[in-house]
């Protein structure tokens, strides 16, 4: 790898994903990624438990633009 490339690498990812990506560690270790990434999931949906109602919105390639415009301006 180059400097270029390597300085790309660092600037691209964070610490625990450049180290996820250099490749399999030990048993002990791996497990201790997983249990980190399991912890980060409860927090993240407790976190979404606690906001109370909310409403999300994914767009989809399905419909066409104009199709939602249209309904909002009736």
């Amino acid at each position: 790898m180059t400097n270029e490339e390597l300085k790309t690498f660092r600037k691209k990812y964070s610490h625990s994903e450049r180290r996820f990506l250099e490749g399999p560690r030990s048993r002990q270790k791996e497990f201790l990624f997983t249990f980190k990434v399991l912890l980060e999931f409860i927090r993240g949906f407790r976190k979404l438990h606690f906001l109370g109602p909310c409403i999300t919105v994914f767009g989809s390639a399905r419909f066409k633009e104009d199709r939602f415009n249209a309904h909002s301006n009736r």
